[in-house]
């Protein structure tokens, strides 16, 4: 077999796959292994016909019996409530990240039991020095990690727990932060925490001032996010080249390819420069996050190192099915992970699509254009190869006829040419692969398909190419030319037409009229925004209308009371997530809707919806939806009737 270790692989996801829907025990493992275990020995040594399927359910149920053993217990509990003050004890184990206002750490209250925290900063307040293997003990509210109802969302409350993470803290001010001496944690993880916070601090001297910049360099290099806005990374998603932004198996490659580049041009052997390259490999995923995509390919490369050491060819597929063997044996539960499939998934593609592809095109006729002065080397390739390098190198000839330049120059532009051409080539069919291969989970996890990003690659990748070299040229040397430059050239400014409305104004949209009801004409925003700056629109489809405030607060009800705005809607979007400043009797009255919508989040520390808002909206007869308990809320209309879908029913 060429890929040996696919059928173990499947077999073993397979086994984890089962484990989900049968409810096996320890028990069962007792003797099922053993005796699978013995036919097999017993198919190797008599009937090698029965040997894949002996050695396949073994794997099948190794896999069953890794899950079982990973299956995680009940969660950690604190005895407080959501909204209660409570002291928190601990070590930080994940430094701050600050961004405009807040400061985000991880704290580790006991062993698996984590608690992400966000200390918010008052005005000029500088954010405590938080590093890696501090103690420190701080008053917040803290509530549990839950997911937001939300049909085909991110398992965040999972994907938190994975990392030991069930709750997030809430403290402000940096005085409510108290660093106690001592130490914990271990020297590894300092040391890869200290790294990664010099190489953070050092992009914020290069940029300071330029938050696009810095957040864009630090996520691009560094893996660090939190300064990253949304608005800046839509483009990238809907091209499908976000993962230029994340730290991922592409960012191993590039910078492995450097190094390994440079140690050659420093005359090492071969084996020495890969090993240091695969030493590199691994200290850029740890420090940059350790990131599971980042870890897959560290762990890919070393795999590849160990098989030439062993002068065996290494075979995508193969490789492929052996990292994913060892991680999961190391964590089983990454196969329902979207970005464990994702990656291996784009692997695969690779190795069953694209490569097939390649290796009859491009890479074949690649082959005939090595010395392409020479001859000689013609008869030692295949029929085709030689073919196109003699085609070529008639061609070349026909040229220096007509313009009179040596003929060895003319080989060498077509054969550069050529070289361009499939390089362009083999980037287009490599992006097609992965994205056919990654289409159905790209729908149902992210709800998008980016056609776009089978040519959108062909420039982006050659461009991260020089990004990362040249962006880690920068933060070693502090020269901003190089970096500032690599940013640019990725980025590009949108002028975007800024129309003020104000109440009086409508305008029909797609059928439908819209009425601006708030803020009056009149009203001057002041300098930092405030809830009364919200918009709030009227917008009537046919019979219906739905009612929007925005935080629209009492004075801007009052205000369009005064004024007569249409305010008669059978859907009112709750002002200000139910606060009671909003959301007076009056202006309900005016409303009188038939259902009322409140957007805030569980356990939230402004304690939304208020128990009188709730009141009123009972007085009016209006049915409540709640997105902290109902989940996602959608309203559809025809402009007949009106249809209402939650997460949690229909």
């Amino acid at each position: 077999m060429k890929n040996p270790l696919l059928a173990p692989l499947l077999a073993l996801a397979s086994g984890i796959l089962l484990a989900r829907f049968v409810p096996f025990r320890a028990i069962d493992f007792l003797w099922t292994l053993p005796l699978l275990s013995g036919l097999t020995w017993l198919a190797w040594k008599r009937s090698r016909r029965a040997l894949p399927v002996c050695s396949s359910l073994v794997f099948l149920f190794c896999g069953a019996l890794l899950a079982l053993l990973h299956r995680p217990g009940s969660p950690p509990e604190i005895d407080a409530g959501a909204h209660e003050t409570v002291l928190l004890s601990g070590c930080v184990v994940s430094p701050s990240a600050f961004s405009e206002g807040r400061d985000q750490f991880v704290l580790e209250l006991a062993h698996k039991a984590r608690a992400r925290v966000s200390l918010s900063l008052r005005d000029r307040e500088i954010p405590p020095d938080l590093r890696y293997g501090q103690l420190v003990e701080l008053e917040a509210r803290v509530r549990r990690i839950r997911n937001f109802q939300n049909p085909g969302e991110f398992d965040y409350e999972g994907f938190s727990a994975r990392s030991d993470i069930y709750w997030t803290a809430a403290a402000t001010g940096a005085g409510s932060v108290a660093i106690k001496p001592g130490r914990c944690g271990s020297r590894f993880f300092a040391a890869l925490f200290a790294l990664r916070t010099g190489a953070l601090r050092r992009i914020e001297r290069l940029y300071s001032g330029n938050a696009y910049a810095t957040g864009m360099m630090e996520a691009t290099l560094i893996g660090e996010s939190s300064r990253m806005e949304r608005l800046w990374t839509d483009h990238f998603r809907r091209t499908g080249t976000y993962h230029m932004l994340v730290i991922d198996g592409l960012h191993i490659t590039i910078l492995a390819a450097f190094l390994l580049c440079l140690l050659r041009l420093c005359f090492l052997p071969e084996f020495t420069a890969l090993a240091i390259t695969a030493s590199g490999a691994w200290i850029y995923a740890l420090v940059s996050g350790w990131n599971a995509p980042a870890i897959r390919a560290a762990g890919g490369f070393t795999l590849y190192i160990v098989a030439r050491y062993f002068y065996r060819r290494g075979r995508l597929l193969n490789l492929l099915a052996a990292v994913a063997i060892v991680y999961l044996i190391y964590d089983p539960s990454q196969l329902f992970e979207a970005g464990f499939q994702l990656s291996f998934l784009s692997v695969a593609a690779i190795g069953l699509l694209a490569i097939p592809v390649l290796e009859g095109t491009s890479t074949l006729y690649a082959r005939g254009l090595a010395g392409i002065t020479e001859a000689s080397r013609a008869p030692r390739l295949p029929p085709r190869a030689a073919q196109f390098r003699l085609e070529l190198r008639l061609l070349a000839e026909t040229a220096s006829f007509c313009i009179p330049l040596p003929r060895a120059w003319w080989e060498h532009a077509f054969a550069l040419a050529a070289r361009v051409y499939f390089y362009a080539y083999e980037l287009a069919v490599l992006s097609a692969a992965i994205q056919i291969g990654l289409a159905l989970p790209m729908a149902i996890y992210f709800h998008r398909i980016s056609l776009t990003g089978i040519s959108a690659n062909i420039l982006v990748v050659p461009l991260l190419a020089l990004v990362v070299p040249l962006g880690f040229l920068a933060v070693f040397t502090m020269w901003q030319s190089s970096a500032w430059t690599a940013v640019r050239s990725k980025a590009s400014v949108e002028n975007v037409r800024i129309v003020p409305l104000s109440s009086g104004r409508s305008f029909d949209f797609g059928g439908a009229r819209i009425d601006v009801i708030s803020p009056p004409s009149d009203y001057v925003p002041g300098l930092s925004p405030m809830n009364n700056d919200s918009l709030g629109l009227r917008i009537t489809y046919r019979c219906h209308s739905l009612l929007l405030t925005g935080d629209m607060e009492k004075p801007m009800e009052r205000r369009a009371l005064i004024d007569g705005e249409p305010l008669r809607a059978d859907i009112l979007k709750v002002g200000h997530h139910g606060s009671n400043t909003s959301s007076i009797d009056p202006f309900l009255d005016a409303v009188s809707p038939v259902f009322a919508i409140i957007s805030d989040g569980f356990e939230n520390s402004f304690r939304h919806p208020h128990p009188k808002v709730l009141q009123r909206l009972s007085a009016h007869r209006a049915g409540v939806l709640r997105t902290d308990r109902d989940g996602l809320v959608t309203i559809r209309t025809d402009g007949r009737r009106i249809s209402v879908e939650t997460f949690r029913f229909r």
